[in-house]
């Protein structure tokens, strides 16, 4: 081959070096494209309705203490002692999200509105989340903040009974004679609870109730306080323990100088009485239907009034009423044996 001009060969221009200068350029371009391309990205994926799906994720999912960690319920620790892991852990049934919506999801407003639809147990509603944007990530990054959170408050009644529990948790009954306005009051996440009342003693029975903790009444701009009242009854202990005290005060009223108190029937309290004596012991705890806390059977006595008088039977109904303290406990006396007011009225 002929030698080239000169004695060396020229490059050709696609073997050229490029400039570092260039190249410095080129590389800022690409990585602020990357940059400005992930930020982007990352603003496309936290939108108000992600947040409010994070946080209804952890509801679903039982994370009592991540949701609340995350939105801050806002009440006095007394009314959030059952929204923990342990408690939801506990329910039969968690919520499920079925829909989040933002109502105006175009708008460039630092506050939204986010309709949450979920389900609990068969029942539906629409909960309405507000969320706020809060301080960037790097001054560019949106972050929006929920400050609402899905309570339900729930005002547990037991008659009879001070504490109740769920999922292991306890706390004090909701005064049982005061309706609406019960306290106290608390705040459960959405779920299906069993709720049981926890310090019944030897004389007091229940079956445990079912909370369903859900806001089917929100949609009409309410925000309702949901009522569970725990039914009892009194155990055949309690029973005995009132035939015991019937029997008791009968056996007093018929033994001189115990008939002259006050208790006794009218017609046993004298001093003239040549023949006192029970005929038949009351025998048996009965129940009036409208009231629940006072039992009653009947008490038989043989009495005279002076040597040579006719005898005859005195029949009478003892009663025998429940005490109870100021929180609405049964009295017991220092054995433990529960305090009755009895009374006599004859027939």
């Amino acid at each position: 081959a002929a030698p080239y001009p000169g004695g060396a060969p020229v490059q050709s221009a696609s073997r050229q070096r490029v400039s570092p200068v260039v190249l410095a350029v080129i590389v800022a371009v690409v990585f602020v494209g990357v940059a400005l391309g992930s930020f982007v990205l990352a603003n496309s994926m936290r939108t108000p309705e992600a947040e409010v799906q994070r946080y209804l994720d952890y509801l679903a999912q039982g994370k009592a203490s991540a949701a609340t960690e995350m939105v801050d319920p806002g009440i006095p620790n007394s009314e959030r002692v059952f929204l923990t892991d342990e408690v939801m852990a506990s329910a039969s049934s968690l919520m499920r999200v079925e829909e989040v919506v933002d109502r105006n999801p175009d708008s460039d407003a630092q506050t939204h509105i986010v309709d949450a639809t979920v389900l609990v147990d068969g029942i539906r509603f629409t909960f309405p989340f507000e969320v706020s944007e809060v301080k960037p990530t790097l001054g560019v990054i949106k972050n929006w903040k929920i400050r609402n959170a899905l309570m339900t408050p729930v005002a547990v009644r037991i008659k009879g009974v001070s504490t109740f529990s769920v999922g292991g948790v306890s706390a004090p009954v909701s005064d049982y004679d005061s309706f609406p306005f019960t306290s106290p009051t608390y705040l459960f996440y959405p779920g299906v609870y069993e709720v049981n009342a926890a310090d019944l003693g030897e004389y007091i029975d229940a079956e445990p109730a079912t909370l369903r903790a859900t806001r089917e009444e929100y949609l009409y701009g309410a925000d309702p306080l949901t009522n569970v009242t725990i039914e009892t009854s009194y155990s055949q202990s309690l029973r005995a323990a009132a035939v015991e005290a019937m029997a008791a005060q009968t056996t007093s009223c018929a033994t001189p100088p115990g008939n002259l108190d006050t208790v006794c029937p009218f017609g046993l309290q004298r001093t003239d009485l040549t023949v006192l004596e029970v005929k038949q012991m009351p025998t048996e705890a009965k129940e009036w239907a409208d009231s629940t806390s006072e039992f009653h059977d009947y008490a038989f006595f043989k009495v005279q009034q002076g040597a040579g008088t006719p005898i005859y039977t005195l029949k009478s109904t003892v009663y025998a009423t429940l005490k109870f303290d100021e929180k609405g406990k049964v009295v017991v006396d220092s054995a433990g044996k529960p305090q009755f007011w009895l009374r006599y009225e004859v027939e």
